[in-house]
Protein backbone atom coordinates (compact mmCIF):
# COMPACT_ATOMS: atom_id res chain seq x y z
CA UNK A 1 0.00 0.00 0.00
CA UNK A 2 1.26 3.44 -0.86
CA UNK A 3 1.51 5.63 2.23
CA UNK A 4 1.00 8.70 0.00
CA UNK A 5 -2.73 8.20 0.58
CA UNK A 6 -2.19 9.58 4.09
CA UNK A 7 0.00 12.58 3.18
CA UNK A 8 -2.88 14.94 3.97
CA UNK A 9 -2.86 13.71 7.59
CA UNK A 10 -0.05 15.51 9.44
CA UNK A 11 1.31 13.86 12.59
CA UNK A 12 -0.51 10.99 14.34
CA UNK A 13 2.28 8.58 13.37
CA UNK A 14 1.27 5.87 15.87
CA UNK A 15 -2.34 5.86 14.66
CA UNK A 16 -1.31 5.85 11.00
CA UNK A 17 1.01 2.90 11.68
CA UNK A 18 -1.96 0.95 13.03
CA UNK A 19 -4.05 2.05 10.04
CA UNK A 20 -1.37 0.80 7.59
CA UNK A 21 -1.54 -2.62 9.26
CA UNK A 22 -5.34 -2.81 8.87
CA UNK A 23 -5.16 -1.75 5.22
CA UNK A 24 -2.52 -4.39 4.56
CA UNK A 25 -4.81 -7.05 6.03
CA UNK A 26 -7.68 -5.93 3.78
CA UNK A 27 -5.55 -5.71 0.65
CA UNK A 28 -3.56 -8.90 1.24
CA UNK A 29 -6.07 -11.14 2.98
CA UNK A 30 -4.60 -14.35 1.54
CA UNK A 31 -1.24 -13.67 3.18
CA UNK A 32 -2.88 -13.35 6.60
CA UNK A 33 -5.25 -16.27 6.01
CA UNK A 34 -2.20 -18.53 5.63
CA UNK A 35 -1.42 -17.72 9.28
CA UNK A 36 -4.99 -18.43 10.35
CA UNK A 37 -5.70 -14.71 10.82
CA UNK A 38 -9.27 -13.57 10.17
CA UNK A 39 -9.99 -10.33 8.35
CA UNK A 40 -10.86 -7.49 10.77
CA UNK A 41 -14.46 -6.28 10.83
CA UNK A 42 -14.34 -2.63 11.79
CA UNK A 43 -12.43 0.49 12.77
CA UNK A 44 -13.78 3.22 15.06
CA UNK A 45 -12.05 6.61 15.23
CA UNK A 46 -13.14 8.79 18.13
CA UNK A 47 -12.09 12.14 19.54
CA UNK A 48 -13.03 15.80 19.85
CA UNK A 49 -14.38 17.61 16.78
CA UNK A 50 -11.70 19.02 14.49
CA UNK A 51 -8.90 16.54 15.19
CA UNK A 52 -8.98 15.00 11.71
CA UNK A 53 -11.11 11.87 12.11
CA UNK A 54 -13.01 12.34 8.86
CA UNK A 55 -9.84 13.20 6.94
CA UNK A 56 -8.13 10.05 8.19
CA UNK A 57 -11.24 7.97 7.50
CA UNK A 58 -11.43 9.24 3.92
CA UNK A 59 -7.76 8.39 3.39
CA UNK A 60 -8.52 4.90 4.72
CA UNK A 61 -11.40 4.51 2.25
CA UNK A 62 -9.20 5.54 -0.67
CA UNK A 63 -6.32 3.29 0.35
CA UNK A 64 -8.62 0.29 0.74
CA UNK A 65 -9.35 0.25 -2.98
CA UNK A 66 -12.84 -1.05 -2.21
CA UNK A 67 -16.25 0.22 -3.28
CA UNK A 68 -17.36 2.71 -0.61
CA UNK A 69 -20.80 3.29 0.91
CA UNK A 70 -21.31 6.31 3.18
CA UNK A 71 -24.04 6.65 5.81
CA UNK A 72 -24.82 10.07 7.33
CA UNK A 73 -27.72 11.18 9.53
CA UNK A 74 -29.88 13.01 6.99
CA UNK A 75 -33.30 11.54 7.67
CA UNK A 76 -35.92 11.57 10.45
CA UNK A 77 -35.43 8.98 13.18
CA UNK A 78 -38.37 6.94 11.93
CA UNK A 79 -36.71 6.50 8.54
CA UNK A 80 -33.03 6.39 9.44
CA UNK A 81 -32.91 2.82 10.70
CA UNK A 82 -34.15 1.72 7.27
CA UNK A 83 -31.48 3.87 5.63
CA UNK A 84 -28.80 2.11 7.69
CA UNK A 85 -30.13 -1.33 6.69
CA UNK A 86 -30.20 -0.35 3.03
CA UNK A 87 -26.58 0.83 3.12
CA UNK A 88 -25.44 -2.49 4.60
CA UNK A 89 -27.47 -4.50 2.10
CA UNK A 90 -25.95 -2.61 -0.80
CA UNK A 91 -22.43 -2.97 0.60
CA UNK A 92 -22.99 -6.72 0.97
CA UNK A 93 -24.13 -6.94 -2.64
CA UNK A 94 -20.96 -5.24 -3.89
CA UNK A 95 -18.48 -6.92 -1.50
CA UNK A 96 -15.59 -6.63 -0.99
CA UNK A 97 -16.68 -3.20 0.15
CA UNK A 98 -16.35 -0.68 2.94
CA UNK A 99 -18.93 1.36 4.86
CA UNK A 100 -18.34 4.74 6.50
CA UNK A 101 -20.69 5.54 9.39
CA UNK A 102 -19.96 9.25 9.77
CA UNK A 103 -20.58 10.87 13.20
CA UNK A 104 -22.18 7.67 14.43
CA UNK A 105 -22.82 9.09 17.91
CA UNK A 106 -25.34 11.50 16.31
CA UNK A 107 -27.44 8.76 14.75
CA UNK A 108 -29.79 8.56 17.73
CA UNK A 109 -31.24 11.12 20.10
CA UNK A 110 -28.51 13.22 21.74
CA UNK A 111 -29.67 11.99 25.16
CA UNK A 112 -26.83 9.70 26.21
CA UNK A 113 -29.24 7.46 28.12
CA UNK A 114 -30.82 6.22 24.86
CA UNK A 115 -28.06 3.70 24.24
CA UNK A 116 -30.61 1.09 23.15
CA UNK A 117 -31.96 3.33 20.41
CA UNK A 118 -33.24 1.58 17.30
CA UNK A 119 -30.43 3.07 15.20
CA UNK A 120 -27.70 1.47 17.31
CA UNK A 121 -29.53 -1.86 17.53
CA UNK A 122 -29.87 -1.80 13.73
CA UNK A 123 -26.13 -1.18 13.26
CA UNK A 124 -25.29 -4.07 15.59
CA UNK A 125 -27.53 -6.53 13.76
CA UNK A 126 -26.28 -5.33 10.36
CA UNK A 127 -22.63 -5.73 11.35
CA UNK A 128 -23.35 -9.24 12.61
CA UNK A 129 -25.17 -10.08 9.37
CA UNK A 130 -22.29 -9.08 7.09
CA UNK A 131 -19.57 -10.54 9.30
CA UNK A 132 -17.09 -12.61 7.28
CA UNK A 133 -18.64 -11.34 4.01
CA UNK A 134 -15.81 -8.90 3.21
CA UNK A 135 -17.72 -5.82 4.37
CA UNK A 136 -15.50 -3.61 6.51
CA UNK A 137 -17.03 -0.84 8.65
CA UNK A 138 -15.36 2.47 9.55
CA UNK A 139 -17.06 4.82 12.02
CA UNK A 140 -16.19 8.31 13.21
CA UNK A 141 -17.40 9.37 16.65
CA UNK A 142 -17.09 12.57 18.67
CA UNK A 143 -18.36 11.24 22.02
CA UNK A 144 -17.83 7.50 22.42
CA UNK A 145 -19.65 7.57 25.78
CA UNK A 146 -22.95 7.97 23.93
CA UNK A 147 -22.58 4.55 22.31
CA UNK A 148 -23.59 1.20 23.86
CA UNK A 149 -20.69 -1.05 24.87
CA UNK A 150 -22.30 -3.89 22.92
CA UNK A 151 -21.90 -1.92 19.69
CA UNK A 152 -18.25 -0.97 20.04
CA UNK A 153 -16.98 -4.26 21.42
CA UNK A 154 -14.35 -6.43 19.72
CA UNK A 155 -15.89 -8.54 16.98
CA UNK A 156 -17.85 -5.54 15.73
CA UNK A 157 -15.19 -2.84 15.94
CA UNK A 158 -11.91 -4.72 16.36
CA UNK A 159 -9.91 -1.49 16.32
CA UNK A 160 -10.96 1.50 18.44
CA UNK A 161 -8.50 4.39 18.11
CA UNK A 162 -8.68 7.69 19.95
CA UNK A 163 -7.48 10.80 18.13
CA UNK A 164 -6.48 13.42 20.68
CA UNK A 165 -5.66 17.08 20.14
CA UNK A 166 -2.08 17.19 18.81
CA UNK A 167 0.78 17.86 21.21
CA UNK A 168 4.59 17.97 21.01
CA UNK A 169 6.04 16.96 17.65
CA UNK A 170 2.60 16.33 16.16
CA UNK A 171 1.49 19.88 16.97
CA UNK A 172 4.75 21.31 15.62
CA UNK A 173 4.39 19.41 12.33
CA UNK A 174 0.79 20.57 11.89
CA UNK A 175 1.64 24.19 12.70
CA UNK A 176 4.62 24.14 10.33
CA UNK A 177 2.38 22.69 7.61
CA UNK A 178 -0.05 25.60 7.93
CA UNK A 179 2.72 28.21 8.27
CA UNK A 180 4.24 27.10 4.96
CA UNK A 181 1.02 28.14 3.27
CA UNK A 182 1.41 31.74 4.49
CA UNK A 183 3.88 34.57 3.85
CA UNK A 184 5.49 35.94 7.01
CA UNK A 185 8.35 38.39 7.56
CA UNK A 186 11.21 36.88 9.56
CA UNK A 187 11.49 33.52 11.32
CA UNK A 188 8.88 32.06 13.64
CA UNK A 189 9.47 29.80 16.64
CA UNK A 190 7.30 26.76 15.85
CA UNK A 191 7.98 25.13 19.24
CA UNK A 192 6.86 28.27 21.07
CA UNK A 193 3.69 28.51 18.98
CA UNK A 194 2.95 24.83 19.72
CA UNK A 195 3.30 25.44 23.47
CA UNK A 196 1.05 28.52 23.31
CA UNK A 197 -1.63 26.58 21.40
CA UNK A 198 -1.36 23.34 23.39
CA UNK A 199 -4.67 21.50 23.66
CA UNK A 200 -6.12 22.99 20.47
CA UNK A 201 -7.54 20.77 17.72
CA UNK A 202 -6.08 20.65 14.20
CA UNK A 203 -8.96 22.80 12.96
CA UNK A 204 -8.31 25.37 15.70
CA UNK A 205 -4.58 25.48 14.87
CA UNK A 206 -5.39 26.21 11.23
CA UNK A 207 -7.88 28.92 12.18
CA UNK A 208 -5.51 30.68 14.62
CA UNK A 209 -2.68 30.71 12.07
CA UNK A 210 -5.00 31.99 9.37
CA UNK A 211 -6.22 34.78 11.68
CA UNK A 212 -2.64 35.74 12.51
CA UNK A 213 -1.85 35.97 8.81
CA UNK A 214 -4.98 38.10 8.35
CA UNK A 215 -3.84 40.54 11.04
CA UNK A 216 -0.37 40.67 9.49
CA UNK A 217 -1.84 41.42 6.06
Amino acid sequence: MRKSYFNSVIGYKAIKKEIYRIIDQLNNSDKYANFGIKEPHGLLLHGAPGVGKTTLANCFLEASGRKVFVCRKDALNACFSMTISNVFEEAETFAPSIILLEDMDKYANEDRFRRDADEYVTIQSCIDRVKDKQVFVVATVNDIKKLPDSLIRAGRFDHVLEMKCPTGKDAEEIILHYLKQKSFVGELDVKLIARLLEGRSCAELETVINQAATYAA
